[in-house]
């Protein structure tokens, strides 16, 4: 995205250090109690639809230390559109290993977390485990598909939604033989996921002011930065600053763990006598982790693990009487610099043998970046600091702010903000400053601006009730700040209008019924997807 540019190879010295300001331990607390990591305005789920749209863009097999210098040798090695690809692998006539004779997908193992109560949640659930092979391995379009329980069964709900738009003889209408009956209800599973990453997921996650600036109702977008016509060699392209590091922030996103069900991950961690193990928080992973001690992939999902989607999406549903607590539904984490600590200890076979340093995903990150000679943030900062961006009517952060923590909204920098995790941030951070001097890592800055501009303000609130805090929140990291905003719509309005058969070129088309609300003046949003195709 900025050919001309080029960073620095950092210190892995400095890298480390700044990996270990990073990271903060889990309180361990209920899942829906009070909890200031928490991003009130963004229910957990988007976390792993961001990791499911990464999955569809993006396929990097390099690995640290090969080749990365050359940003040239980063390839993607799908095709660089949201055409959901991870899900539909080659089509039906790649054979019958992910379809049946209908053009339908196929599914797995019924993995439902109980009985649902009479009322209160369990109405929208996924119902299905990936379809495996005899050893456990999924048979889907994209493996990393099931690098999780929760991203597997964001794709089982994309397996459904397509299933159900086949057997639904409204949206079909009329539509015969195999083929035809699978080029439409593909079309019509693309522009819906589409609509919603344009409308739903990228209007939450970014700066306000920036999505209001590119995304006009009726009007193409205009770009600064990704090129409207084949300038380049490859293009579409994926920009390396998007794929290395501004879209990186959903790490920051990963709660430290999960409830599942109204049976699963939801005990009191103080409860008495101990509950069962399906019953207290499922951690994202831990060492040494059982089939029921962690939320780790590649191996079937547990028979009551199946999610309701109303513990990580906007759904109608109250906690059972059996739940303490008031409500199920769990927000994402705060777009920050704080990352929980199980990322700093990754589990996977691959780096058993690796120092300590080297399983934190934090240094992991910014070595990678640091390889790969991205841009510092104060090249991108100058580069973008024109009339032209509306990210230039943002001030790039002072060095003492992009080396503290807490949002504008704090009242000052000198450890009062009564966080433990701030605090320890700040005393770990400042000493950094000098050795960064002048060139701050880009997805460190992406993290820090984010929680310096993210704060909740009232003309924010287009998406759910801000019930915790208002507009003197001092963490931030409610949204994306201006430059990450700006790099993230680039790159996905760049792929949109490079895709021409994309819907952003179906002059006046919208979110169909029945699986958009009725009332069209309701915004279509991933939850009324989810709830149609799973009711």
């Amino acid at each position: 995205m900025f050919a001309d540019l080029e960073g620095p190879e950092f210190d892995p010295l400095a890298l480390e250090a700044l990996a270990l300001s990073m990271v903060k331990k889990d309180a361990g607390q209920f899942y829906n109690a009070p909890d200031g990591d928490e991003n009130v305005l963004l229910p957990a789920g988007y976390t792993y639809f961001g990791q499911f749209v990464d999955h569809d863009l993006t396929l990097d097999r390099t690995t640290v230390g090969e080749q990365e210098a050359d940003p040239e040798a980063v390839e993607n090695f799908r095709t660089a559109a949201m055409d959901l690809d991870c899900v539909y692998g080659n089509g039906p006539a790649g054979g019958l290993v992910l379809y049946d004779e209908k053009a339908k997908l196929r599914q797995g193992t019924k993995r439902i977390g109980g009985k649902p109560p009479k009322t209160g949640p369990g109405s929208v659930r996924t119902q299905f485990d990936q379809r495996r092979d005899t050893d456990g391995v999924a048979l889907i379009g994209d493996p990393r598909n099931d690098e999780n329980s929760i991203v597997a069964q964001v794709h089982q709900a994309f397996v459904m939604f397509h299933n159900r738009i086949i057997d639904d003889a409204t949206l079909m209408n009329g539509v015969a033989g195999t083929q035809e009956r699978f080029r439409r209800a593909s079309r019509l599973a693309r522009w819906h996921y589409q609509w919603i990453i344009l409308h739903d997921y990228l209007k939450r996650i970014c700066q306000p002011e920036i999505y209001d600036d590119y995304v006009k109702p009726g009007i193409m977008p205009s770009l600064r930065l990704y090129p409207k016509q084949p300038e380049l060699a490859h293009w579409p392209y994926m920009p390396i600053e998007f794929a290395a590091a501004a879209y990186r922030f959903g790490h920051s996103m990963v709660r430290p763990s999960y409830a599942l069900n109204s049976l699963v991950g939801t005990a009191q961690p103080s409860a008495s006598p101990p509950p069962p193990d399906q019953s207290r928080r499922i951690p994202i992973f831990k060492a040494g982790a059982g089939e029921l001690d962690d939320l780790r992939g590649f191996r079937p999902i547990p028979g009551e693990w199946g999610i309701d989607w109303g513990y990580f999406l906007d759904l109608p549903g109250k906690a059972p009487t059996t739940q303490q607590g008031v409500g199920t539904l769990q927000p994402a984490y705060r777009i920050d610099t704080l990352l929980v600590d199980p990322l700093a200890n990754l589990v996977n076979p691959d780096l058993a043998e690796r120092q300590p340093i080297e399983k934190n995903l934090a240094y992991l990150n910014l070595l990678r970046g640091s390889r790969l000679r991205l841009p510092t943030a104060e090249q991108i900062a100058e580069a973008m600091h024109i009339g032209s961006f509306a990210a230039a009517r943002f001030p790039f952060l002072s060095p003492e702010q992009i080396w503290s923590a807490g949002s504008r909204n704090a009242p000052s920098f000198d450890d009062d903000a009564d966080d433990e995790g701030l605090d320890a941030a700040r005393a770990a951070r400042r000493p950094l400053r000098d050795r960064f001097a002048g060139a701050t890592p880009l997805w460190y800055y992406i993290l820090r601006e984010a929680e310096w501009y993210g704060t909740w303000q009232d003309r924010d609130d287009r998406t759910m009730p801000h019930t915790q805090r208002g507009a003197d929140d001092m963490f931030g990291g409610h949204h994306l700040g201006p430059i990450g905003s700006a790099i993230v719509l680039e790159t996905f309005l760049g792929l949109l209008i490079a895709d021409q058969s994309s819907f952003i070129h179906q002059a006046g088309w919208r979110p169909m019924r029945p699986i958009a609300p009725a009332d069209e003046s309701m915004p279509f949003e991933l939850k009324h997807l989810v709830q149609w195709a799973l009711a």
